[in-house]
């Protein structure tokens, strides 16, 4: 019996080079991700911030709503009170995800929490984030 000389890629090699490049697309797709919602994160914050400082402008214990404003890309309407220093960011549950929260909550020191309200005389539901500063 004589023995070949075979070129080429085993079976294994194949299976090992397709197990690394699933590998480095799930951890692409991850990362992506998780900077799409950072980028919410923090479009989110820069509005609050703004309505913040210009509600301390006007008196920090004034309710002031706000109807025409700037809102985070990605995000259809968003309406704003404030209310003792804290501001309430109304919006579709959709719209601003919990890894949007989480990703605020881990980059900024605010405490912030989301509450669920419904309006029974306008038959809505209003997902609120509370943004304590």
């Amino acid at each position: 019996m004589r023995k070949k000389n075979e070129s080429g890629r085993t079976m294994v090699e194949m299976l090992a080079v397709l197990v690394i490049f699933i590998v480095l697309s799930l951890l692409g797709i991850v990362g992506f991700d998780f900077m799409k919602n950072r980028q919410k994160a923090n479009e989110v914050m820069k509005v609050a911030i703004n309505i913040f400082n210009i509600s301390r402008t006007k008196g920090l214990n004034t309710t002031t709503e706000y109807e025409r404003m700037e809102v985070p890309k990605g995000v259809g309407r968003m309406d704003v009170k404030i209310a003792d220093k804290i501001v309430i960011i109304y919006h579709d549950p959709y719209e601003i995800t919990n890894g949007v929260v989480n990703a605020i909550k881990t980059t900024y020191p605010y405490q912030i929490t989301q509450v669920t309200e419904t309006d029974v005389g306008k038959g809505m539901t209003y997902h609120i984030l509370q943004i304590q500063f």
